[in-house]
């Protein structure tokens, strides 16, 4: 027990508390409210004979997510400083991850793929590529991006430039 507390909990502990300094958005309750979920599962991880099939399950289930948490809460805030930074790369990047998720459906389905997860990912194809277009759009007017868009959806409506 020793070793996993020295080998998983302390060290999880300690990437909660970093994570927890080097992001601004959370404050230091917020921080010191995970270490103690993250705490009280690990102190739940220890084999107690009145601990029964469907309890240990959730302490296991609750741990996963606490470390899918902290490892991607981290990569959510850096995707969305570069949302806020860099729209129109993140505007392009969307509208070129839309089409590519929508071919890829149609490529599987030609291929004898699953008929429902290719309506699934062509749904989602679609919604990122109108996110695309839709953080495309709000850029300033005199952004270059927003002026090819603008002249693009031009001739496409009008059939010239």
């Amino acid at each position: 027990m020793e070793k996993f507390l020295d080998d998983f909990v302390l060290p999880l502990l300690r990437s909660f508390l970093m994570a927890a300094h080097t992001i601004r958005n959370i404050d230091n309750w917020s921080a010191y409210f995970l270490v103690s979920i993250v705490a009280l599962i690990a102190i739940g991880e220890i084999p107690v004979p009145e601990i029964s099939r469907p309890l240990a399950l959730l302490l296991i289930w609750l741990l996963a997510v606490a470390i899918a948490a902290a490892v991607i809460m981290p990569l959510v805030l850096f995707i969305y400083h570069v949302r806020s930074t860099f729209r129109s790369v993140y505007g392009l990047t969307e509208i070129a991850f839309g089409i590519s998720s929508i071919l890829y459906a149609l490529i599987q389905l030609l291929h004898g793929g699953s008929t429902t997860t290719a309506v699934f990912t062509i749904g989602g194809g679609v919604y990122v590529l109108i996110r695309g277009l839709d953080n495309i759009d709000r850029l300033e007017d005199s952004h270059p991006v927003k002026r090819w868009f603008v002249s693009l959806m031009a001739y496409i409506r009008e059939g010239r430039r």
